[in-house]
């Protein structure tokens, strides 16, 4: 509460926080949704309104301005979400389809270890498109979350510190990944994505403004997920065009 008579300098409550836990990506995937579409439109309007007892300009609207940047994420719909998961053929989905399509700019590749077979006659079909469509970037990613690096130092707690992967190695491995899939005209960036979960993906291919994500994702064996862990969030959210390529 605004309190007039310690002046104009007052910050917000600093326990004003709420820590969620979740137990799966789908459950954040719409908590974040939420707090996108309604939280930061509700702070927004009771930011604007004044205290009962206070007259003149607001000051916490000088002092405590919102971001305003929104990041929002389309959710798949059921016809969308089976298609990704159990589709025997590559699918492709447009957030936005059009009767013509602009060209797409900027593509981002995701890959991860082990770097099958699959993934690089995938890439190689990246490069294909991305050429036909003169492409200004192709990312080519590796996702790298919390719970993948306390693993790797778990599992390499009992073994020699040369079969150790340090993040180096990491990046090492991606660029000679990249290099396999042969020459190509466009320009091709390899980068390490590190996050709590997999989502920080989705945030990056917001951050470069992508046009189309890409997804190796072979049919698995019966049993197994459709989609790695890393990517699962797929099957609920999308953050642009997208082509898994199975």
């Amino acid at each position: 509460r605004y309190d007039k008579r310690l002046g104009e300098n007052q910050t917000a409550d600093g326990y004003m926080t709420l820590a969620g836990y979740f137990n799966s990506l789908r459950e954040l995937g719409g908590m974040r949704r939420l707090v996108d579409d309604e939280v930061r439109t509700y702070a927004e309007k009771a930011e604007a309104r004044k205290p009962r007892d206070f007259t003149g300009p607001h000051p916490w609207v000088r002092n405590r301005a919102l971001e305003k940047e929104v990041v929002l994420h389309p959710f798949l719909g059921n016809v969308a979400r089976r298609l990704v998961q159990e589709a025997a053929c590559s699918v492709m989905l447009f957030t936005h389809p059009e009767a013509d399509p602009k060209p797409l700019r900027r593509i981002v590749f995701v890959a991860d270890e082990p770097y099958s077979e699959h993934a690089l006659k995938a890439l190689q079909k990246a490069f294909g498109l991305a050429a036909a469509e003169s492409c200004e970037r192709l990312y080519v990613i590796r996702i790298v979350t919390t719970f993948d690096e306390a693993r790797a130092s778990r599992e390499g707690a009992g073994e020699d510190e040369e079969n150790t992967k340090t993040p180096n190695d990491l990046e090492t491995a991606l660029e000679n990944f990249v290099l396999s899939a042969g020459a190509t005209d466009v320009p091709v960036e390899a980068r390490l994505i590190r996050g709590n979960t997999g989502f920080a993906a989705a945030d990056f291919v917001h951050s470069v403004e992508a046009d189309l994500l890409i997804v190796s994702a072979p049919m698995p064996a019966a049993g197994e997920p459709s989609l790695p862990p890393n990517i699962a969030w797929l099957t609920d959210v999308i953050p642009c065009n997208l082509w898994v390529i199975r």
